[in-house]
């Protein structure tokens, strides 16, 4: 990609890990340049990403307790 920006389309589709693994390596190096214009539009969906990704895993984990525990529960009161 060298100093050409890979097109929106491309960054978006990247973010979504959609891209084929020439062009996602492509994207990392021009973006580890440290490049303004494609960093303002990623930028907004790392941040999301590092906002919502911890508060899913979180919800998961009680999620999985739950479970974990009713179906213990469950067990015992069949076994009785």
């Amino acid at each position: 990609m060298g100093k050409r920006h890979p097109r929106r389309d491309l960054l978006l589709r990247f973010l979504r890990g959609e891209a084929a693994p020439a062009e996602s390596r492509a994207v990392v190096r021009h973006l580890l340049t440290g490049c303004p214009k494609c960093t303002a539009v990623t930028r907004p969906i790392w941040l999301l990403a590092d906002g919502v990704l911890p508060a899913v895993e979180s919800m998961a984990g009680r999620w999985t307790s739950v479970w974990v525990t009713q179906t213990a529960d469950w067990a015992t009161q069949t076994a009785d």
